[in-house]
């Protein structure tokens, strides 16, 4: 809609620059050529400002770029409402966004519609991911607390709920949910990370290293598990490793400056 407005405003710009242009030769007999480089200038750059806005690259996703995405979080949920779908999709591209609060709105006002499982699994798991980033634990847990009481339980809700136990500092009932999310599904390449990570920042390397490699073990190219143990190498002045791993992490993806700082930042941190 908003693209619509700018492009009618430009093409009436244009025609008021060739309506006062041709004013301009009738009215008080100016020479054609005198303004006429002006004219065209003005003109295309009307015309290049409106193909720039229809054929931007990039730009704001739409909301069948996040149906296909998230098809395996959202599944159903509202296929029978079509206008209550559009808004949990909404919800889902605000989240990407970044903008919380938007998506958190809907997605209040949208758990009170629900009333099929995969409702309640879709609007539920993304109000607790936003509350989770948000660090509002204390909003984020119970929701996730009610979706296994309702029996609605998967590796992604253990794996979500243990990532917050052990951010809070809550180890055994992280290690409780991730033992569960593995039982859940056993090649989920996120729990082995999260299990990894959580023995990382307790200082047990070799646990970190054990659950980074099965991680590596289901996905080869798994970025953050590779990252994960080039630190840990590094941080155990094992230079052949290190360098084994940082090569990997590069080659997955990973900026090599900001593997290097967070290598520097972890060594810094350990003296």
């Amino acid at each position: 809609m908003k693209k619509k407005i700018v492009v009618c405003v430009l093409i009436l710009l244009a025609v008021a620059v060739i309506a006062f242009y041709v004013y301009d030769i009738v009215a008080n007999d100016a020479d054609p050529t005198e303004n006429l480089l002006e004219i065209l200038g003005m003109i295309l750059t009307v015309l290049a400002a409106i193909i720039g806005i229809f054929y931007k690259k990039g730009g704001r996703k739409t909301l069948r770029f996040y149906e296909l995405q998230y098809k395996e979080n959202i599944k159903d949920a509202f296929k029978n409402a079509p206008s209550y779908r559009k808004k949990l999709l909404s919800a889902i591209r605000y989240y990407n966004e970044n903008k919380y609060k938007k998506a958190a709105k809907i997605l209040r006002q949208l758990m009170s519609e629900c009333s099929a499982r995969d409702e309640y699994e879709a609007v539920g798991i993304f109000l607790a991911l936003i509350y989770t980033d948000m660090k509002l634990y204390g909003e984020a847990v119970p929701i996730y607390e009610k979706l296994i009481d309702m029996d609605i339980v998967s590796s992604t809700i253990y794996c979500n709920l243990g990532y917050i136990y052990a951010d809070m500092g809550k180890f055994d009932d992280a290690v409780s949910c991730y033992t569960l999310a593995m039982q859940y599904d056993p090649k989920d390449v996120a729990v082995y990370n999260n299990f990894a990570n959580m023995y990382f920042r307790n200082h047990d390397f070799d646990n970190a290293k054990m659950y980074a490699q099965q991680a590596l073990m289901i996905n080869q190219k798994f970025g953050p598990s590779i990252s994960l143990l080039a630190i840990i190498y590094s941080l155990e002045d094992d230079n052949v490793n290190a360098e084994k791993y940082f090569h990997m992490a590069v080659s997955s993806g990973r900026s090599p400056g900001e593997l290097k700082e967070a290598i520097e930042y972890y060594k810094a941190a350990r003296l």
